[in-house]
């Protein structure tokens, strides 16, 4: 897909991260975002399903019409550790 001159990569992805960031339903920083084969990737990891779908309808709202969004961001799995933790 060819860009106009304002649907550079670089525009995308500032527009995307700008978003994610600034949204009050997420605010997420940590989330990388990338732009090929004319669609906007969002990669990385998020604390819950919720936030993962939070930044798939966040990233979608501000992206221009026939640009695809593809949700690479995948759930944090944390595991509390058996052992005890001793303070000295």
């Amino acid at each position: 897909m060819e860009y106009g001159p304002t649907l550079h990569k670089s525009y995308l992805v500032a527009r995307v991260r700008e978003a994610l960031a600034e949204d009050p339903r997420l605010n997420e920083l940590d989330i990388q975002v990338t732009v090929a084969a004319g669609k906007v990737f969002l990669l990385g990891e998020v604390a819950s399903q919720e936030r993962r779908r939070q930044a798939a309808i966040v990233a979608a709202e501000v992206l221009p019409e026939g640009i695809g969004l593809v949700n690479n961001l995948h759930v944090a799995r944390y595991t509390e550790s058996s052992d005890v933790e001793e303070l000295r």
